[in-house]
């Protein structure tokens, strides 16, 4: 409704001005019809304007897909054999394949999977020189996730070669080759890291506060290990219809009327079990580009719940970083300096029990820490 005000106000101030321009020529027969020709078009658009952002805002907002967002002809008894057709293929090859990552342990206990684009090298390596450091010690492992850029692939090789944390597939590196990159790393994981425990998946822009998410993986009720899918829950999506949004969903590329619950793939967790239950219903369940709306559709036909730790991740605004180690993991991450001064708080040597409670029972989103 904002944006329809806004577009009104400017054909208002534009038809303000056009007739100013034209006063002086409104005595002749032409220019007066002229202008009311133009006049009529720009009623026609005003309407057709108005009674599409009028349907926009009387969009039933009933949520239906609690338990099946719309292929209920899909069932999953048995994961062992499955007997559907798959509808997606992946038909990639590994441009940089690390297969000894997880190897010498008995068990990987967390493994971080960092989604990242192939130009950010900066956000690698702020990641590498702070938070990375914890991710990568002891039995826990991590590593970054990239498609293909033709541009930056000598570069990639390189740092691939130097630092052995890169995993890539010969598709292209865009803004929706995200959901090809989770069906990659599901796969690397279920090759070649299948002793990992649990997996934390993040976008290269967030910083990972690594004790605070051990204590809460630490912290899970074994019985609820088996099916952990945890985040930022969005409980009740619904598509983006409006044309003009860069999310935007047509009925032709998804028909149904809302999303299942999902978790923003910026920050999740995963069990290992999940992570295998995910990897053999992915081909079956029809791609989706937004990779965690798609994840939230295996989720869903998995029958499993997504967990919520909402008060432990920020993915909003980020004004006030005294609040950064109460959370698991911060979101706006761009430059080596912003990743070193979140280090440096939840790092200090002067942080302390006491005062972690002290500032994090200062907020009500994080009263529950």
């Amino acid at each position: 409704m904002l944006l329809m005000k806004i577009i009104l106000s400017k054909m208002k101030s534009f038809i303000v001005n056009l007739a100013v321009r034209y006063q002086r020529t409104w005595q002749t027969k032409t220019s007066l019809r002229n202008f009311r020709q133009f006049l009529f078009v720009i009623l026609i658009f005003c309407i057709i304007t108005t009674w599409y952002f009028f349907n926009m805002s009387r969009r039933s907002y009933v949520y239906t897909c609690e338990s099946d967002f719309g292929y209920s002809k899909l069932k999953f008894d048995n994961l062992d054999n499955i007997t559907d057709t798959p509808v997606n293929s992946h038909p990639y090859s590994h441009t940089i394949l690390p297969e000894s990552v997880c190897d010498g342990f008995t068990e990987i206990y967390l493994l971080t999977v960092v989604k990242s684009a192939a130009w950010n090298f900066h956000k690698r390596n702020g990641i590498r020189q702070t938070w990375g450091q914890d991710s990568n010690s002891g039995n826990r492992k991590m590593i970054f996730i990239l498609a293909y850029n033709e541009e930056f692939q000598q570069r990639v090789q390189a740092e691939a070669q130097q630092y052995n944390d890169i995993v890539q597939e010969n598709f292209l590196d865009n803004y929706w080759s995200n959901a090809l990159k989770m069906e990659m790393a599901f796969t690397w994981i279920t090759n070649f890291c299948k002793n990992a425990r649990y997996a934390a998946f993040v976008d290269d822009d967030m910083y990972v506060n690594v004790p605070n998410a051990l204590n809460y993986l630490r912290s899970i009720d074994e019985k609820k290990i088996e099916n952990l899918y945890s985040g930022l829950v969005v409980e009740k999506p619904f598509p983006t219809r409006d044309y003009f949004n860069k999310h935007y969903v047509s009925r032709q590329k998804y028909p149904f009327n809302c999303f299942p619950p999902y978790i923003p793939t910026g920050s999740v967790f995963f069990s290992k079990a999940v992570i295998h239950k995910i990897q053999k219903v992915m081909p079956y369940i029809p791609r989706f580009h937004e990779d965690d709306v798609y994840i939230g559709f295996v989720i869903q036909k998995l029958g499993i719940t997504p967990s919520k730790i909402n008060f432990l991740i920020r993915l909003g605004d980020k004004s006030n970083m005294k609040f950064v180690p109460c959370l698991i993991s911060d979101h706006g991450y761009t430059t080596l300096e912003m990743f070193q001064s979140a280090h440096a708080l939840t790092h200090s040597n002067k942080l302390s029990v006491e005062l972690i409670l002290d500032v994090c029972t200062q907020n009500d989103a994080i009263k529950e820490l």
